[in-house]
């Protein structure tokens, strides 16, 4: 109780303490999944991962263990162990938004795109109107060139958010639709004309449509942020002539 009061209050050294002096077939579920977090929290991930995977041996529906053991193989650069934690968690509980993200995100490191959309897609059917997802299932989709599937997921959406309008564009500029790629940047730029990785996108794409005005704002924008990228100064010397 002293450990788990310890580790409620962010106290993890404290609460270290306590914990590893309880003797290991003591330790119940609640509690062993605490001494793991607590040492994963202290930057212990070895021991954390060890105990994580007690856990799963112990009692494999203990779902909550999965998420965390994932992203600690993850850490580690163990990515497909990553992905299979995630995915045996998934086997225990197929209504776990968060690790349909887990698993998308690890597919796509491991090169597995369609594993990656189609991972995504089941946590959306879950929640549809998780913005989050669909902005992570657009860049997926706009990663692996599937623009005209990209523009639908967006367009069905109601949110007015900036990433959606950057995203729009570049699936438009990508088919050669410049007049409705423009819109789409030119709404962006409202918003993100502090992002510096939209602002050397846009740079790019405003001198390809033509709108040098507007690539050269953006070009000097983004190289005082990131004065040392000398693809950008060439473009901006580029415009000046």
């Amino acid at each position: 109780r002293l450990g788990l009061s310890y580790a409620g209050y962010g106290k993890f050294e404290t609460a270290l303490g306590y914990l590893e002096q309880i003797p290991e077939e003591q330790l119940d579920n609640d509690t062993l999944f605490q001494l793991a977090f607590t040492q994963r929290e202290l930057g212990d991930l070895e021991a954390a991962t060890a105990n994580f995977e007690k856990l799963r041996k112990r009692t494999p529906d203990y779902v909550t263990v999965y998420p965390y053991l994932a992203d600690l193989y993850e850490q580690a650069g163990q990515f497909g162990q990553a992905l299979i934690t995630a995915q045996e968690g998934l086997a225990v509980d197929e209504f776990n938004e968060a690790l349909y993200q887990k698993a998308s995100q690890l597919a796509a490191k491991l090169g597995k795109n369609k594993e990656a959309t189609d991972y995504l897609k089941e946590a959306l059917a879950l929640d549809p109107s998780n913005l989050t997802l669909v902005l992570e299932l657009s860049n997926q989709l706009l990663a692996t060139q599937q623009d005209q599937e990209n523009i639908a997921l967006l367009k069905a959406k109601d949110e007015v958010d900036p990433q959606i309008y950057w995203n729009l564009g570049r699936s438009y500029a990508n088919l050669d639709d410049y007049e409705r790629a423009l819109t789409n940047y030119e709404t962006a730029n409202r918003y993100l004309d502090d992002n510096a990785e939209f602002l050397r996108d846009a740079a790019f794409f405003f001198r390809n449509a033509g709108r040098r005005v507007e690539a050269s704002t953006a070009a000097k924008a983004y190289l005082m942020q990131v004065p040392t990228d000398y693809e950008v100064e060439d473009l901006l010397d580029e415009l000046q002539y």
